[in-house]
């Protein structure tokens, strides 16, 4: 119990390095806005990046998770896709947005929780009008679609 505490008040270690190379996802650099690691969209051609929880380096379950998805990318980006337009064509909330939810594409996949490794978030690119549009990532499944402006 004491342990829980101390790391509680200590916060996390801080990073092993500011750039870590991995053999699969590539270079990942600590960003300190986000708090967690960055991978770089343009690695093996993925187009969107991963952010990846854990100090002083990226949680392994999340690394693992991540590399499942780079491995399948193209399944993983036509299913997200899939899920968006669906969304779009039958949450009557999100009808007017319609053409807006057709041009999203994944920008970052958001893996945060090493005690929940199959659950995350997806931020999607090509809002309009200064809107944000994410979807929760539950089970390794998108759901739930949403924007913040």
């Amino acid at each position: 119990m004491f342990d829980k505490l101390k790391r509680f008040l200590q916060g996390a270690p801080p990073p092993i390095a500011e750039r870590i190379d991995d053999p699969i996802l590539g270079t990942l650099t600590w960003s300190e806005e986000d708090d967690a690691w960055v991978s770089s969209a343009t690695h093996s051609g993925v187009d969107f990046e991963f952010q990846i929880s854990g100090t002083p380096e990226p949680d392994k379950t999340l690394l693992s998770h991540a590399t499942d998805i780079l491995r399948r990318k193209d399944e993983f980006t036509a299913k997200v896709l899939a899920y968006v337009k669906s969304e779009g064509e039958t949450v009557r909330s999100l009808h007017s947005y319609r053409d807006e939810i057709a041009g999203l594409r994944i920008e970052r996949v958001c893996l945060f929780w090493p005690n929940r490794p199959d659950d995350g978030m997806i931020s999607l690119s090509g809002g309009r009008d200064y809107r944000q549009w994410r979807c929760d990532y539950i089970a390794r499944k998108p759901q739930g679609l949403g924007f913040d402006s």
